[in-house]
This record gives C-alpha cells, sequence and structure tokens, in this order.
C-alpha cells in the first residue's frame, strides 16, 4: 500500500512540474505601461474666481498631451455655443481666463498632441459675480442734484441705474471715451447706489450721497465774512446757514437763541474755514454744525471754549460732524450752569490744539455723548479730557451713556496726573470701544464712581497707565501694539499696522 502511495505521488511530481515548466515557456514579457492611440481625459478640473469675474482653472496634466483647449459657453453644460476658446501650454496650467461678470458659463477642457487622437473633455459650470471697474470719485463728482462716475476710458458699457428711485442714464460716446459718465435728476442729501452697466450686466457699482441742495431747500447762502456774522446773529429757529468754500473770519461769540444749522456747502478739501467762531447756547436751544474747518484763533490769541451753556434748563442736541476743530484755547465744550443737554454727538471730526478742557461739564449733564470716529491731536496737556461732575443735587436719578468708539488719541492728556475719563456723575455708563491711545503718560480716571461698562478691542501704544492693573480704572482686557503711524507729528495717523486694519480700530479715515 505504501509503495502505490509514493508512486503516485512521484506521477503527480512529475506532472506538476511539467506544468510549471510548461507554463514559463509561454509567459510574455512585463507590461510596465499602456499607450492608448487616445489621449487620456484631463481629470480633476476646478475653478477659483479673482476679482469677480476671472475665472482660475486647472487640472490635472495629462502625459504626453502638447496642449489643451478651454472651451467656453453660457450656459450650464449644454455647449450650444462656443463663445470662448482659449490654448493652453501644460506649462501654463493653472490657466487665467477674463470673462464677463454675472453670467453663467460652462467650460469644457480636452489635452491635444501631433501624434494622438485628442482627449475626451472634462467640463465644469459656474456663475461670475458682478464686477467692479468702477474709479475712485472725485470731491467735485457729488452734486446736489447729481452723481459723476468714472471708469476705464474705452470701456464697453452702456447706462447708469441709480436706486432708490431706478433713475437711468445712457452713456454717450463722449463720456466713454473720457471715462466719465454723470447721472442727474437726483434729490438732495440722498443716499444712492449707482451701478454701471454694459447691456443689462453689471460693470462697477458705488454707494454715494447727494450734497445738500442748498439752493432749493430755502438755506441762507453765504460767501463772505460779513454775510457769514450777519446770519448768524439773525438765525431764527430751522435756519441752516450755507457756507461756501473760502476763508472767513467771524472773531465773535454768536449768542444762540434759536436751534439752527451752519454746514459747509461741500465737504473734504473745499470745506470752508471760519476764524474765531464761538457760540452761548440758551436755554432750549439746539445746534448744529457740519464740514467745517474751525479755527479758534481770533487776531493773535485764542478763542474760549467753543462751545459754552449760559443758562440753567434743557437743551436740544449739539451735533458736530465732519469737521476740524482747532485752536481753542479753553476747550471745547463748558456747562457754567446746571444745564440738561438731550445729547452730545460729535462724529468724524479732527481735533488738534485745544486747551483747558475737552468736555467740561462741571455743572449740569448730557442724557447721551456720542464721540465716534474722531482723531484728537495734541490737545488738552494741562487738564482732564471729559470732566463730568456729580449733579445729583440739582438732577436727582439721572443717567448719562457716554460712548467712545473708533476715535484716535495722540498726545491727549499726556501729563502724570492727567485723566482722559473724569466722570463723576452718579449714573453714568461708559462704553470705551475699539480705540487707539498712544503718546500720553496721563490715564484714565482716579474716581471709582468712574464705571466704564465696556473695554472692547482697544490698542494701546506708548500710554502705559491706561492698562495698568493698579489703576483704579484700566482696560484689563486692551492691546498694546505700535499702530505704525506714517507721521502723527505732523498729523499723518495713517496705520501700517494691519493688525489695526484687521481689528478695525482707531479712526477709520487712517484705516484705508
Amino acid at each position: 500500500m505504501k509503495k502505490i502511495f509514493y508512486t503516485i505521488l512521484f506521477a503527480v511530481g512529475l506532472l506538476t512540474g511539467g506544468l510549471f515548466m510548461a507554463c514559463s515557456d509561454d509567459i510574455d514579457p512585463i507590461v510596465s505601461e499602456l499607450d492608448f492611440p487616445r489621449l487620456m481625459t484631463p481629470l480633476e478640473l476646478e475653478y477659483t474666481l479673482m476679482n469677480q469675474v476671472n475665472v482660475i482653472l486647472e487640472w490635472n496634466g495629462v502625459k504626453g498631451a502638447e496642449g489643451y483647449i478651454l472651451e467656453f459657453a453660457e450656459d450650464s453644460l449644454e455647449f450650444n455655443e462656443i463663445v470662448k476658446t482659449v490654448e493652453v501650454l501644460p506649462e501654463e496650467i493653472p490657466a487665467t481666463v477674463a470673462l464677463a461678470g454675472e453670467t453663467q458659463y460652462s467650460v469644457r477642457v480636452k489635452a491635444t498632441s501631433s501624434t494622438k487622437d485628442e482627449s475626451k473633455y472634462a467640463s465644469i459650470a459656474f456663475k461670475t459675480l458682478p464686477e467692479n471697474i468702477l474709479l475712485p470719485m472725485l470731491e467735485q463728482d457729488c452734486n446736489p442734484t447729481s452723481l459723476t462716475i468714472r471708469f476705464p476710458a474705452g470701456s464697453e458699457v452702456t447706462d447708469l441705474v441709480a436706486t432708490p428711485g431706478n433713475i437711468t442714464h445712457t452713456i454717450t460716446p463722449q463720456e466713454i471715451a473720457d471715462g466719465a459718465a454723470t447721472i442727474d435728476g437726483l434729490i438732495g442729501n440722498t443716499e444712492y447706489v449707482v451701478t454701471l452697466k454694459n447691456n443689462g450686466k453689471t460693470r462697477g457699482y458705488v454707494t454715494a450721497t447727494t450734497l445738500e441742495d442748498f439752493d432749493n431747500n430755502g438755506a441762507i447762502v453765504v460767501e463772505t465774512s460779513e454775510e457769514l456774522l450777519a446770519a448768524l446773529q439773525t438765525a431764527g429757529a430751522g435756519t441752516v446757514i450755507a457756507v461756501k468754500p473760502g476763508e472767513y473770519t467771524v472773531d465773535a461769540t454768536i449768542t444762540v437763541n434759536n436751534s439752527f444749522a451752519v454746514k459747509g456747502v461741500r465737504p473734504g478739501s473745499l470745506r470752508p474755514v471760519i476764524y474765531g467762531m464761538m457760540f452761548d447756547l440758551k436755554t432750549g436751544t439746539a445746534l448744529e454744525l457740519k464740514d467745517l474747518v474751525c479755527n479758534g484763533t481770533v487776531t493773535s490769541t485764542s478763542a474760549d471754549y467753543m462751545f459754552t451753556f449760559v443758562d440753567a434748563g434743557q437743551n436740544g442736541e449739539l451735533k458736530v460732524t465732519n469737521s476740524d476743530i482747532i485752536s481753542y484755547g479753553s476747550g471745547f465744550i463748558n456747562h457754567r450752569k446746571e444745564t440738561q443737554t438731550e445729547a452730545m454727538t460729535i462724529t468724524g471730526c479732527y481735533f488738534e490744539g485745544i486747551g483747558g478742557r475737552f468736555f467740561d461739564i462741571q455743572h449740569g449733564y448730557a442724557k447721551v455723548i456720542d464721540f465716534k470716529r474722531n482723531t484728537v491731536t495734541n490737545c488738552i496737556n494741562s487738564n482732564d479730557a471729559f470732566r463730568i461732575d456729580n449733579s445729583a443735587e440739582t438732577f436727582d436719578g439721572v443717567s448719562s451713556i457716554i460712548t467712545l468708539e473708533n476715535n484716535t488719541f495722540y498726545n491727549v492728556v499726556n501729563g502724570s496726573s492727567r485723566r482722559l475719563l473724569y466722570v463723576r456723575l452718579s449714573g453714568n455708563e461708559i462704553h470705551f470701544v475699539r480705540n487707539i491711545v498712544a503718546g500720553t503718560e496721563g490715564y484714565f480716571s482716579n474716581q471709582a464712581s468712574t464705571n466704564v461698562a465696556e473695554f472692547l478691542s482697544n490698542y494701546y501704544f506708548g500710554a502705559d497707565k491706561f492698562m495698568d492693573t493698579e489703576q483704579v480704572v484700566h482696560d484689563a482686557s486692551g492691546t498694546v501694539a505700535d499702530p505704525g503711524f506714517v507721521d502723527a507729528e505732523n498729523g499723518d495717523f495713517t496705520v501700517t499696522n494691519t493688525a489695526f486694519m484687521d481689528a478695525n480700530v482707531g479712526d477709520p479715515r487712517w484705516l484705508n
């Protein structure tokens, strides 16, 4: 039995070995690559929109491809009509292609070669965003009833559309050549969104506000010092005094018996410059100043406080907007009597050379003080900035909400005993938000009654005491960093530290 088993095993071994030998004789060489007559289809086709309308296309390169062809259609993967064809060399991947804005596109790519058949297509669809080719507006482009919009000369554009009102303007060939078109029929002191179109497609858009239409709104328009002084001295309730560009000398303290406004006809560098204009506000009055440069220099001296509340009682709002306030020797605002003011709103202003106190409210109070988007430099170094004493004996149970937001303070209260917020009024609530304080030895306050309810995203540089934990009032959440002012000593507070830009701190005018 054992002999038979060995015989069978030997026979199987011979048979198996023979089979192995026979197979090895017939094996072809190993195939290391496939050689097809057609190029492979480009894979991983992806797109990225750049500047709203330019598309960056990227895909995996195809072996053996000598180039690629991109074909664009204005549809969604239908390719009914090819509107653009672009040839791309292998080294030009990724490829950037300029397209129209606000358009649905399909794009397909194929690989090409002189020795093989072209590949099949890879395709993708996307929609471009509205483009914006508009150039910055100039100061003279804003007017009471019209706005001038600027774009690269020779652009393909057809019309302007302004909303609200859906007001249209057909752009002329001359305007296209000039690169500027004017849309009129607008309403004064109104914010518009103006859209530049090319046969219905958006090529640009801007938000702009028309100037006040002083010629048609009953304002008293002045252009000499004598006219301005006379208008100030005789202003009735609701009067608007519109001051044309130029220099004016008032050299007087105007008694305010009514509520009126003084406004520059044009903003920016065309604002009128007024020397020696001060105000005594009587009971029951309100006052607004806008788009002015007010210089306190009177003959060879500096003026008193710019605003003085001279009577006890109730007053309306004191509002100062987009104005420069310079060289008022005693200070900015003074409450001499038990005055209750509805609001003090100071926005977008530039202060320099203010002596004495800034807000000197030793009697009375303001229900609301909003101090936002201002720059204060080389001011109030011999006294406290915001002084608000306790008037509880006169105004029981009152409150004052004080907000300082997005301001730049440089070389302000620059003395070891000088306080930025010397606030003792019962019921005060202070919000100190996104401000820059730089170049000062001063501090916030040494009064426990100074109630800063909110410190948020403030930056300090060369202002150590404002974050000093040994101070009664300090900002424990602030950041110490150099804003990199371009030329602070000469009034250029343009910020070069991008961290400040990212955090949106300080006066916005310096963040661009």
